[in-house]
């Protein structure tokens, strides 16, 4: 999901890999869309063979995909934040062959597992969270508002790390930064420090995440951002599908966003496990199902309170 620190991830990882000299060359393009990529490629080509000129991306893809196919030794090219795979005719285009590359690529998208093996990010666990949250000696009062405080972000290393900023440039007591939290969420989610390595808050994740999903589902925007929405006044945990369908089949839900599953007076649920995917694709939300097939949704904490602001 948005701010599970997958680029910061990559990042360590090639900086450890180019520190013990692994690769020959460590690649690395901004696959947020196909500009950003095109930017890229042309960069790299130009470092590869200074003294080739360049008509297109095409021709730079090319002539980088033609250099790299015949190194012998090991490299490594990263696709951070391959969030939308549809901004590009065939994916697999983007990719050298050889059998001496490596790909690595960090993507909200579920989808995108199907690629290759993956490695789903989790939250932070308590020793981590706090290191990243203090960034300086603390006290055992510290510690404890420091859990409360990783409790409240739902131990998400965006958001802990944004909340750590806030609070340093602020030099904010722990418990007024919860209190603010309480009061003004939808500040604190979007505030992004003046001094910070990162281009995006936390919020500004979630906001492109559903913007994906409007321009890509097929469904009125409207319907979906109230689905969603709807999702957020629950508790986060196991959502039943059984609660809007059961409704749905009574004729208690004519005026809900769940309307738009109503089909004849029948749960759509064709429909709706199409729509639950799309937006698990986007890490918007989890699901799995129970014994009896029925979707069970799950709700990041934090996204939760997002949606209800």
């Amino acid at each position: 999901m948005g701010g599970a620190g997958k680029t910061q991830v990559a990042l360590e990882y090639c900086r450890h890999r180019k520190k013990s000299n692994d690769f020959q060359g460590i690649f690395w393009l901004d696959a947020s869309s196909l500009k950003r990529v095109g930017d890229d490629i042309m960069n790299i080509a130009k470092w590869l063979e200074p003294a080739c000129e360049l008509e297109n991306t095409e021709a730079a893809m090319d002539l980088v995909k033609s250099i790299l196919s015949g190194w012998t030794k090991p490299w490594l090219m990263v696709f951070d934040n391959l969030d939308n795979p549809s901004n590009f005719k065939d994916i697999y285009w983007l990719f050298p062959i050889s059998a001496f590359g490596s790909i690595l690529i960090t993507s909200r998208n579920h989808g995108l597992q199907e690629l290759a093996p993956h490695y789903l990010l989790q939250e932070m666990d308590e020793h981590d969270g706090l290191c990243l949250l203090f960034r300086r000696q603390n006290s055992v009062e510290d510690v404890v508002l420091g859990k409360q405080i990783l409790e409240i972000l739902g131990w998400l290393p965006l958001a802990i790390d944004q909340a750590g900023a806030y609070i340093a440039q602020r030099k904010l007591p722990l418990q007024d930064f919860i209190t603010q939290f309480h009061h003004r969420k939808n500040v604190l989610l979007r505030d992004i420090p003046q001094i910070w390595p990162y281009q995006l808050s936390v919020g500004t994740t979630w906001e492109m995440s559903l913007s994906l999903l409007l321009s890509s589902s097929g469904q009125p925007s409207k319907d979906l951002e109230d689905i969603l929405t709807l999702f957020g006044f629950f508790h986060p945990q196991a959502i039943s599908e059984k609660i809007f369908s059961v409704s749905i089949e009574e004729s208690e839900l004519a005026t809900s966003p769940m309307s738009i599953f109503n089909d004849n007076d029948t749960w759509n649920y064709i429909k709706f496990e199409k729509i639950i995917t799309d937006m698990h694709k986007l890490s918007l939300l989890q699901f799995h199902r129970d014994n009896s097939s029925t979707i069970m949704i799950s709700i990041h904490p934090l996204v939760s309170e997002w949606l209800r602001m």
